[in-house]
């Protein structure tokens, strides 16, 4: 494998403006518990403050982002890797250009989670939100050449020494977006990893949809939305790629 094309001045050269309405689930368990002990909005909204600043690892500077939007960036754990995040590197805001693939993405994610810490459950069921918000900033489609050779190395279901390469090759070429295709399904749009703050349009202004309830089992997930009716069924064969430690 040539080494020439992920180079930062290669992901540079490859790079273009880009725009998008993204979409990205994460799960509101913890606004859900906070709620079932007090009845005051207001509390819940001090509580989870009080959370969310005590998780937190990384400072943002931009104090106008939102904090679902902050989250991400803000995390950091030297034992987990991402897909374009190593150990040693910032964090990531993963999302998608459909709600499809950000389900997918999301539900598989549960899953994995669920199977890793409760192996003896059949069934979980727990709340999500969907978060939309719009990005504009220079952005590298690895789906296309010169990266779409190597497109089985990108797309790997568990190791992800090359795309991480790719991850911090963008980042040093003041790349804030990396488009490409998710390893957990056939979905309609492809996924986006945001690699910085800045790649938020308008980063106070966000739709959250809090309609949505996820029931995962052994190798496969329900996501369905009680306003709408909308229902997705996602089956994840041999786990993809997952192993239990």
């Amino acid at each position: 494998m040539s080494s020439d094309i992920w180079t930062s001045a290669v992901v540079a050269s490859s790079a273009d403006q880009y725009e998008s309405t993204t979409y990205r689930f994460t799960s509101s368990d913890g606004k859900a518990a906070i709620q079932e002990v007090s009845n005051s909005a207001r509390t819940v909204e001090v509580v989870e403050s009080i959370l969310y600043r005590h998780r937190s690892r990384i400072e943002i500077p931009s104090e106008n982002l939102h904090r679902m939007l902050a989250t991400p960036f803000e995390r950091t754990d030297l034992t987990r890797q991402t897909r374009f995040r190593g150990p040693q590197d910032p964090g990531v805001y993963y999302c998608a250009e459909t709600v499809e693939t950000a389900a997918c993405e999301f539900s598989f994610h549960r899953l994995m989670h669920f199977l890793k810490d409760s192996p003896e459950l059949k069934r979980l069921e727990s709340s999500a939100i969907q978060i939309t918000c719009d990005v504009s900033t220079q952005g590298v489609d690895i789906r296309f050449p010169p990266f779409s050779k190597y497109n089985r190395e990108l797309q790997s279901k568990s190791d992800y020494s090359l795309t991480q390469k790719v991850g911090r090759s963008a980042r040093a070429a003041g790349v804030g977006a990396i488009i490409y295709k998710s390893a957990r399904g056939e979905t309609s749009g492809a996924c986006v990893a945001l690699l910085n703050p800045s790649t938020f349009k308008n980063p106070q202004r966000l739709n959250l949809k809090y309609s949505w309830h996820l029931t995962v089992f052994e190798n496969r997930a329900l996501l369905s939305d009680s306003e709408s009716s909308k229902l997705l069924e996602f089956e994840y064969s041999e786990r993809h790629g997952f192993v239990i430690d």
